[in-house]
């Protein structure tokens, strides 16, 4: 009698972000590094479609929030306080939504993750993005009024 041998399927071998990663990212950098890493999360996965639209929204995100810091006057700073908490909010309801199912297997599967560390950079790096860009933005709105 020859006995079948039953192979487990390999573990995977690609890195994701855990959601709470994403999550405290979100907070420290806004939408744009949640678009970033729901993107690479979404292209382990090999879904393609989802990973674009995840970047894409990350992007319109950004430019939707400096442009609302544009138009809402400064006295109403508690306003400022919130949007940080808003855009974490939603991160978290849509990665619940979409990609917590795909984590979880990628992580019963023994699949690896990103360390704390990536997540603080990425955030970090996407907050420097946002000054840059408000620093442009007001050198620019200050040229074109002095002119």
């Amino acid at each position: 009698m020859e006995q079948e041998q039953v192979l487990a399927p390999p573990a995977p071998t690609k890195k994701i972000y855990m959601p709470w990663m994403i999550y405290v990212a979100t907070f420290i950098g806004g939408p744009l590094v949640t678009g970033y890493m729901t993107w690479r999360n979404f292209r382990v996965f090999g879904d393609n479609r989802k990973a674009t639209i995840s970047l894409v929204t990350g992007i319109v995100a950004t430019i939707g929030i400096i442009s609302l810091n544009m138009l809402v006057p400064d006295y109403t700073a508690s306003l400022y306080r919130m949007i940080p908490i808003g855009y974490t909010f939603v991160a978290y309801a849509l990665i619940r939504h979409y990609q917590l199912p795909y984590i979880e297997s990628h992580r019963y599967e023994g699949g690896p993750i990103f360390g704390w560390g990536r997540s603080i950079v990425l955030g970090l790096a996407s907050l420097a993005i946002l000054f840059i860009t408000a620093f442009w933005i007001a050198l620019f709105t200050e040229l074109s009024h002095n002119a």
